[in-house]
């Protein structure tokens, strides 16, 4: 899926959160070649953050997985990513998380695992409007 803007199609900008090395170096494949993402990944939520502190550094969506070793910290980051990157898509997905909280900023949703590899992949190609419109905060 390509990200549309200013009326013409690019391929999107995402950052990949994932605290497994071999989860986020083959997600992180998949999003470059079978989606043609620029991709940049960020092992803790101190890394995203300072990624996404720099407002001069292109991007589109975060995707962030919850895991044990930061599942409480997971939702902190993806309130602080949305605040700071208000036109990013953030997903967070979790097998173990069931809701954001009343005040997560609506650029954010949460989605359930296991899911399939293809929802991943289109995960990064939505922007922060189509989260707005199709937000899923709990299930």
């Amino acid at each position: 899926m390509a990200v549309r803007r200013n009326g013409t199609d690019a391929m999107g900008h995402v950052l990949y959160v994932q605290d497994d090395d071999v989860m986020r170096r083959d997600w992180a494949f998949g999003l470059e070649t079978l989606r043609g993402h620029t991709v940049m990944t960020a092992a803790t939520a101190a890394e995203a953050l300072f990624w996404c502190a720099d407002l001069e550094r292109p991007l589109s969506a975060v995707i962030i997985h919850l895991y044990r070793s930061y599942n409480g910290a997971g939702i902190a980051l993806a309130g602080a990513i949305a605040r700071v990157r208000p036109d990013a898509a953030v997903t967070v997905y979790s097998g173990g998380i069931r809701t954001l909280g009343p005040d997560m900023p609506d650029n954010v949703r949460l989605l359930p695992k296991p899911m399939r590899f293809a929802a991943f992949l289109d995960m990064a190609g939505e922007t922060a409007e189509d989260v707005r419109l199709s937000p899923c905060r709990s299930w």
